[in-house]
Parts: C-alpha cells; sequence; structure tokens
C-alpha cells in the first residue's frame, strides 16, 4: 500500500508537470488526493516514536480537513 501511494504521488505529480499553462481545469486534485492517501497511511499503518506518531496524526488529519476543503469548495472556486 505505501508502494502504491508513494507510485501515484509520483504520477499526480508527472502529470501536474506535463499540464500546460493554459489548462482550464484543476491540475492539483490527483497531488491533493495522493498526499492525503499517504500522509494518512504513514500516520496510522506504522509504529513511530510517541512524539512523531502524533506530529504525523496531527499532519495526516490537518491534510485530510484541507484536502476534503480543497476538493469539495476551494478547487471549484479557483477552477470554475
Amino acid at each position: 500500500m505505501l508502494a502504491l501511494c508513494i507510485w501515484l504521488l509520483a504520477d499526480a505529480l508527472q502529470v501536474r508537470a506535463r499540464l500546460s499553462a493554459t489548462y482550464p481545469h484543476d491540475p492539483n486534485g490527483g497531488t491533493v488526493v495522493a498526499l492525503m492517501l499517504l500522509l494518512n497511511h504513514l500516520a496510522f499503518q506504522f509504529r513511530w516514536p510517541r512524539p512523531v506518531a502524533v506530529a504525523l496524526r496531527f499532519l495526516a488529519l490537518a491534510w485530510l480537513a484541507f484536502g476534503c476543503f480543497y476538493i469539495s469548495y476551494w478547487s471549484h472556486r479557483l477552477y470554475p
């Protein structure tokens, strides 16, 4: 699963890099989703020292909240 999350992130970044500057749709959606998956997988599927686990879980949940906000609201406002 970790390899799949990393592959999705790399693919999203590669697609983002190939888009033209005049692309009219949301170019960041795939990257946001891939980061959501990767951070949640790292935070909740592995054992880390307690301070690292707390920081990773906070970061994962914060990115999850941002990602949901971005996908459901902000991307529609930035790229109508």
